[in-house]
């Protein structure tokens, strides 16, 4: 059993991961230092579920990061886009006498 179910993963927001993850990393570094003074822990199996939530929550923080950079590329791209239908088009030089060089 995890300490945080799936769906519970999926509704938090970036603050509550990040405060989630503080709390857990308290709780990793109480209990790994009684393991480091040889006293028994009352369930050993917790370091690697703390660890395993830890590594949950770390992936999906970077992908939503991911998919927040994915966002605003799209939007500049967008932008450019836009902005490149918006431009006037290329007017003959004066010098070719109104003609392009390409069709001389």
């Amino acid at each position: 059993m995890s300490l945080i179910k799936k769906n519970e993963l999926k509704q938090m927001n970036e603050q509550q991961m990040n405060g989630k993850l503080v709390e857990l990393e308290k709780e990793l570094l109480k209990l790994n230092g009684q393991r480091a003074m040889h006293t028994t822990l009352e369930n050993p199996g917790k370091v690697k579920l703390i660890r395993k939530t830890k590594a949950r929550i770390l992936t999906r923080l970077s992908g939503m990061r991911i998919e927040h950079a994915k966002k605003v590329v799209e939007k500049v791209k967008a932008k450019q886009e836009a902005k490149s239908h918006t431009s006037k088009p290329k007017t003959p030089s004066k010098e070719t006498g109104g003609k392009s060089k390409r069709h001389e």
